[in-house]
């Protein structure tokens, strides 16, 4: 196939308007099924940076676990928020996994947003092994 004529953002591109579009309309676009999955990725994000924390010098460590302590929250202030708590809720009894807050999980959507912008079929054509 010839990709010559379509249009190609550089990835600096790709990354300032994913970081500025709305996270309502990437969640829209998203569907609620991945949205909730999102919503357990980013709950997972700080699950394993706690982890990542434990194996830290104390400086640094103590740095990680503040970020940590501040985008989580309580299960009863998500659902306040309306997060999207569907998968977290299934799936916390098996393993420590937590309820992040609003702006963590925005910031998580739109990075989330730039692979999904990244990585569509005609982008691996073009951009090859450039793309990483």
């Amino acid at each position: 196939m010839d990709y010559s004529s379509k249009q190609v953002k550089v990835v600096e591109e790709v990354i300032v308007s994913s970081f500025s579009s709305s996270t309502d309309n990437i969640c829209l676009e998203m569907g609620p099924r991945v949205v909730d999955t999102l919503y357990y990725i980013a709950g997972w994000t700080i699950v394993a940076l706690n982890k990542i924390a434990d194996r830290m010098k104390e400086d640094v460590a103590s740095a990680i676990r503040y970020f940590c302590n501040i985008c989580s929250i309580d299960r009863n202030v998500a659902k306040d928020e309306g997060l999207p708590t569907g998968k977290v809720d299934r799936v916390i009894a098996f393993g420590a996994l937590t309820f992040v807050n609003s702006l963590y999980f925005k910031f998580i959507t739109r990075l989330e947003n730039v692979f999904v912008q990244c990585l569509p079929y005609e982008h691996l054509l073009i951009y090859e092994s450039f793309l990483v």
